[in-house]
């Protein structure tokens, strides 16, 4: 009778623990989010910052832009997006990065998606709490 029992015992622990497993993994794959659009989407605006110059910009649409280069802030309009972010950061004007960045991509995102720019800190952010991150990097030379 004895063998019969833990035999038993054995068999419906056995059982349950396959099944939790089970649940477990459907659960988690059916919970966890895709981040394809916010990766793509980043990448995009990596490739807009990264090769857009200055000069190509609409002003009338982009004001603080417009505003940058008469007050001399921006002096060289060749250069591009991420180069004129780099010369706010390294001359340590982080308000007009934060700025600057905020006029190009004010209206690109819904109030799902939060953007940040970062050079060893951070320069601009619109997501003060944080879900699901996507962080890219890219090398720029000039």
């Amino acid at each position: 009778m004895k063998k019969g029992f833990f035999f038993s015992l054995d068999g419906f622990m056995a059982i349950t623990l396959f099944i939790l497993i089970l649940v477990s993994m459907y659960l988690f794959f059916i919970n966890s989010r895709s981040l394809d659009q916010q990766y793509y989407f980043s990448e995009d605006l990596f490739d807009v910052f990264s090769d857009v110059k200055i000069s190509e910009l609409d002003y009338s649409t982009y004001g603080t832009v417009f505003d940058f280069i008469v007050d001399r802030k921006i002096n060289d309009t060749d250069l591009t997006i991420s180069e004129q972010i780099i010369d706010f950061a390294l001359a340590e004007n982080n308000e007009d990065a934060a700025a600057f960045i905020q006029d190009l991509t004010n209206g690109l995102f819904d109030n799902r998606f939060g953007v940040a720019f970062e050079l060893q800190d951070e320069i601009y952010s619109t997501a003060s709490e944080r879900n699901a991150l996507v962080a890219r990097r890219r090398l720029l030379s000039g």
